[in-house]
């Protein structure tokens, strides 16, 4: 009786549960990465959470932080298809993130609404609003790269819509 469950159930899950099938993470790093991932791996075995292994673990997330941004600046410097740039843009600005419900302190209620959790949000940050000085902060270099009027040679989008 046993057998005849799980066989059904075999069928049954054959039949209506989706596969989706799972391809692993297309994300390569420099073989300098990975090797610094394989000895963090063996000393985690071997040593556990040591002085060792957090001092790799800290060169490491250091490395990955400049490979990526090394990635990114060569993406938007050197240009590359219409479709390539929007969606790196996309996927960095969007959020699926929600905003919760708000408390408006004023009227004692609690806010659903979109349009008005906009609202909250204009006058509570116009409550702290300062006036603009004229003077402009200065900020170090992120990169050495700069843009010239003509945009990069090999891109191809259009240049009236930027």
């Amino acid at each position: 009786m046993y057998q005849d469950l799980v066989a059904l159930l075999s069928i049954l899950i054959d039949k209506f549960i989706p596969v989706k099938i799972l391809k692993p993470s297309t994300k390569l790093h420099s073989s300098s990465i990975r090797k610094l991932q394989k000895k963090k791996l063996d000393i985690w075995r071997t040593e556990g959470n040591s002085v060792n292994y957090r001092a790799l673990a800290l060169l490491l997330r250091t490395r990955l932080s400049l490979e990526e941004k090394r990635i990114t600046e060569n993406l938007l410097c050197e240009g590359s298809p219409q479709h390539a740039f929007y969606k790196f843009v996309n996927s960095r600005w969007k959020s699926d993130e929600e905003i919760g419900i708000l408390r408006d302190s004023a009227a004692n209620e609690d806010v659903t609404d979109d349009i008005i959790k906009a609202l909250l949000f204009s006058n509570t940050f116009s409550s702290v609003y300062t006036t603009d000085d004229g003077c402009a902060p200065s900020f170090s270099a992120r990169t050495s790269q700069c843009l010239s009027s003509h945009g990069p040679a090999n891109a191809t989008w259009p240049r009236k819509n930027l």
